[in-house]
């Protein structure tokens, strides 16, 4: 009998052993590692390092200003990045539809799930710095899902980022302030937003819709654009360097011959800058504009 006391307490012994060493290789519950995020692009891929810091790793697909959104087609390392994610940001409205042929186990959209607005609207929101705000607060609450344990964290993360864009809302009431209800023209809708938050009035829109979708603008909306220019009827014209229509470079030319001042801006973050520097290097631009006519 002892004997077999002695065996068995042995062999429980041993069972013992392995159970406590399965569970010590068991791998760490994913809510202790770092919160995996994708962004379409860098300027949203900033908001999501700002907010998650040492909590997070952040993969922004498009991060040079040489690749165009609108042509980009997922290739293997970010169609993976987006597989093994916590959370996807992207535009929506029909800017970066690439990105939904993968599929997430969360995806959040700045235009229908921040900004509830539809495709076909205006895609070029993060010329609102205050929605930029808001995506923020709305990643806050979406990585406090995923790690509640750090929920204060990630809030005061958000709240310290929005001070820094607040240097945007408060320069972009600044110039609506000093807006004596001039009229603009502008190459296509890249910096529409920003302009009717300054409390300007686009006077092109059908010219600029046509260079916006690739199509050539009619002669009547080119010759009156023209006329706008000689005669000075626009504050300013406002270009998007990224554009190769070889029309948008007669008219900057037309513009400098006619003392028409000329606000340059992109559709992705240039080399050397982060979103707030960039937002406010092209906002100083109608800023200057209006210290010379005050």
């Amino acid at each position: 009998m002892r004997y077999i006391r002695f065996v068995w307490l042995n062999l429980l012994l041993v069972v013992s052993a392995i159970i406590i060493s399965g569970c010590s290789l068991q791998k760490p519950a994913k809510s202790t590692t770092k919160i995996q995020a994708v962004a379409t692009t860098n300027f949203y891929g900033e908001l999501e390092k700002a907010v998650l810091k040492d909590h997070g790793q952040v993969y922004s697909i498009i991060d040079s200003a040489n690749v165009d959104p609108h042509e980009y087609d997922l290739t293997i390392k970010p169609t993976q990045k987006i597989k093994d994610s916590d959370l996807v940001l992207s535009n929506g409205v029909g800017y970066d539809t690439w990105v939904t042929k993968v599929t997430s186990k969360r995806h959040i959209t700045v235009g229908e799930d921040i900004a509830h607005i539809s495709p076909g609207a205006n895609e070029h929101l993060w010329y609102r710095p205050d929605l930029m705000k808001k995506v923020t607060l709305k990643l806050a609450s979406e990585f406090s899902q995923i790690q509640p344990q750090h929920r204060a964290a990630f809030y005061a993360n958000a709240k310290a980022y929005n001070q820094q864009l607040s240097q945007l809302t408060d320069l972009l009431a600044t110039i609506k302030h000093h807006n004596q209800g001039e009229k603009v023209a502008v190459s296509e809708p890249v910096f529409d937003y920003a302009l009717a938050t300054m409390g300007y009035k686009v006077i092109n829109q059908h010219f600029a819709q046509a260079i916006e979708e690739g199509t050539d603008p009619s002669y009547d909306d080119i010759a009156q654009l023209q006329a706008d220019i000689r005669h000075h009827r626009i504050a300013f014209f406002v270009e998007n360097t990224q554009s190769d229509a070889p029309v948008i470079n007669q008219l900057v030319k037309l513009c400098h011959q006619y003392h028409v001042p000329v606000v340059q801006v992109t559709e992705t973050i240039p080399a050397g800058k982060n979103y707030l520097s960039w937002m406010k290097d092209e906002f100083m631009q109608v800023r200057n504009i209006q210290k010379g006519i005050d």
